[in-house]
């Protein structure tokens, strides 16, 4: 940090002081001037300079604001329409599992049929597999069932998409 020095380093009363004296004093004081503007100079350019950060700063914050609340807008846009993918996306998983299980039990069924016995004493075998082929028709049909909500969700899922993108049929 610089020094100033006090005013009481400056004669007050000039009158009376040698020539040299005066000369010193006001060469002093021109330098401590110079100084002065110098450091004003500075100060001023930095406080410029801060002021401008300062303004892209609101002016970032304000993009930033505006960003996060079209962001916001947009989710809760979308949210309907992806609620209603994840519960397309559910009953296909519903109808591919319950697919599946019904074609293991299908196979099972089967797979006892050839391999077990081959008298009359098999009826259990033939029974499972009479079984099977019966649940695997019911499964089928609830299957089919499902694939027509997945179907009514996809048309529906379109309709709200297409709105949204102004668009209409």
């Amino acid at each position: 940090m610089k020094h100033f020095p006090s005013t009481s380093e400056f004669p007050l009363k000039i009158v009376e002081l040698p020539r040299s004296e005066l000369e010193t004093s006001y060469l002093s004081l021109r330098d401590w001037y110079k100084r002065l503007k110098i450091s004003r100079g500075l100060h001023v350019s930095h406080s410029k300079t801060k002021s401008l950060v300062l303004q892209q700063n609101e002016a970032i914050q304000a993009t930033k604001s505006d960003l996060e609340a079209r962001i916001r807008a947009i989710a809760i846009k979308e949210a309907s329409v992806s609620k209603e993918i994840y519960e397309i996306l559910d009953l296909v998983t519903d109808a591919f599992e319950q697919f599946e299980d019904a074609g293991n039990k299908l196979v099972l069924g089967y797979d006892e049929y050839e391999t077990g016995r081959r008298s009359f004493q098999g009826g259990r075998s033939l029974k499972s597999l009479l079984d099977a082929v019966r649940d695997f028709f019911k499964s089928w049909k609830i299957i089919k069932d499902l694939i027509k909500s997945i179907a009514l969700k996809q048309v529906s899922v379109t309709k709200k998409l297409e709105e949204k993108n102004g668009r209409t049929r």
